[in-house]
């Protein structure tokens, strides 16, 4: 159901339980009422009118929870259509539709509940506030990879040790498939290298998909369901662990003095390039960085398992940085959109465009 359907649903449901406390109120006022209402009914009309109206405005400011007082209101609201049937029974036909988006919204809450308590996992192993960063961390590092870092701005602030970013995406499941906006959020521990991100895909009129992707010690996995309750992948296994390592390094252009972390190994490949080679337990990966004239990353290069029916095989794949889109986000300088391209025997296949409309560090 979209959005602006749903919220006018629960405000106009919500208003048409006022008439129920009016009656109540003033026996003789033509409401259109034909059965008497009791003092203590009409209270309850009242308080079925907040539930709606309360978690229309709840909705619409996008709480998780909205769904819980529009539940409650429509076991209050069916309760008083079945004391009042000859007056309110109609009202039942908007009670089951709203039941209909509070199921969708309890699988969505559910499916997002799961993968934050995998947030919390991750974030518990960060350690205290960091040393701060300064030139002489800069001095073992490739050249264009201290370029980069000074560009990033993060000298004289802290090592990062968590991030979080808000994107506004898009992505498409094939070469010749629809684009379907995407709105994700991903967490990153520093320290432990590890990651969970979460998106929502619009996958087409009241109908989305909920995927889950992480890296949590050591272990790769990407879930996926649709309504958030119908499975469509849940993938694990060595494949998944690399390439979930591989998405890390490459996402540390969102966290850029991650790369100063020891676990990462820096090869210089030339005047414009280095490699980011990352152990994790029995998982390792590397990652090749190109810079622009100016310093900044530019595009990423990676071998990552791609799956098909076949199975997974490793096929090349990049993350190409809009040069445009450097900008300061709680004073680090980092691009703020990107696409990921897979670079199969068939031709480009790019499948995810992202901007990030937030980015914090270390819980700021």
């Amino acid at each position: 159901m979209p959005k602006f359907i749903l919220a006018a649903l629960l405000c106009l449901h919500g208003f048409s339980h006022i008439t129920g406390f009016a009656e109540a109120a003033d026996p003789i006022a033509n409401t259109g009422l034909t059965m008497p209402v009791s003092k203590a009914y009409g209270a309850l009309w009242m308080a079925c009118a907040f539930l709606f109206i309360l978690s229309a405005a709840a909705y619409v400011s996008r709480r998780d929870t909205w769904w819980m007082l529009a539940l409650a209101g429509v076991a209050l609201s069916q309760f008083l259509a079945v004391a009042f049937w000859a007056d309110a029974k109609f009202g039942t036909i908007p009670n089951l539709l709203i039941l209909i988006a509070v199921l969708a919204a309890f699988l969505h809450w559910r499916f997002r509940r799961a993968a934050l308590r995998d947030v919390a996992a991750l974030l518990a192993d960060a350690g205290p506030a960091s040393a701060i960063v300064n030139e002489a961390a800069l001095a073992q590092l490739p050249g264009p990879v201290a370029t980069w870092l000074r560009r990033a701005e993060v000298i004289g602030k802290p090592l990062v040790r968590t991030a979080r970013l808000r994107q506004a995406a898009t992505m498409r499941t094939a070469p010749e498939g629809r684009w379907m906006p995407v709105h994700a959020e991903q967490w990153f521990n520093a320290e432990k290298p590890g990651f969970v991100w979460l998106a929502d895909v619009t996958a087409g009129p009241g109908f989305h998909i909920a995927g889950r992707d992480s890296l949590l010690g050591a272990r790769g996995r990407m879930c996926v369901k649709a309504l958030s309750c119908l499975p469509i992948a849940d993938a694990t296994g060595p494949e998944i662990d690399q390439g979930a390592l591989v998405r890390y390094l490459a996402e540390i252009i969102w966290l850029p003095s991650a790369a100063l972390r020891g676990g990462i190994q820096w090869t210089a490949g030339g005047p414009r390039s280095a490699t980011a080679t990352l152990a994790v337990g029995e998982t390792s990966a590397e990652v090749c960085f190109e810079f622009n004239a100016a310093g900044d990353p530019e595009r990423i290069r990676a071998r990552r398992y791609y799956t098909r029916p076949g199975g997974a095989t490793l096929e090349p794949w990049r993350v190409d940085l809009d040069p445009d889109s450097f900008d300061t986000r709680n004073g680090i300088r980092i691009p703020t959109r990107a696409t990921v391209t897979w670079d199969l025997e068939t031709g480009a296949f790019e499948w995810y465009r992202a901007e990030v409309e937030h980015a914090d560090w270390n819980g700021v």
